[in-house]
């Protein structure tokens, strides 16, 4: 599909008639995307002839047998379904070091007198702002 290029609004009429139609066509495809869930959720509901599980069962079953088979991709698909899908981090440092990341240390070991003289040692005459 090639890139379609919208001429610049005349006025605020023109606006309010493409953001109107651009309201009306993201209902539709919300409508559609709810409809195609509603489907998939009564697919998987029902049994597979095969087994006697539901066809979410059977799947599911699959996919074990295919992730324990070596494929990767079996694999990262029932990782990111149980919930452990690995957060992708980003790199907030900026280039001042204004916004340098917060580096937790375990001072229990250190007495409260220890930890005030870490902290003047760190900050000069005490804690930053």
């Amino acid at each position: 599909m090639g890139k379609k290029t919208v001429p610049p609004l005349r006025d605020k009429e023109e606006a309010r008639k493409r953001g109107r139609n651009g309201g009306l066509a993201s209902g539709k495809a919300r409508q559609k995307r709810k409809e195609l869930r509603e489907l998939l959720e009564v697919a998987l509901s029902m049994p597979d002839e095969e087994s006697g599980q539901t066809n979410a069962e059977a799947i599911a079953a699959a996919l074990v047998v295919k992730a324990k088979a070596g494929d990767v991709r079996a694999f990262e698909v029932i990782r990111d379904t149980v919930g452990e899908k690995p957060v992708n981090l980003l790199d907030h440092r900026s280039t001042d070091e204004s916004m340098r990341p917060v580096v937790k240390v375990d001072l229990s070991r250190f007495s409260p007198g220890e930890v005030s003289a870490l902290v003047d040692a760190a900050y000069g005459s005490g804690l930053p702002n």
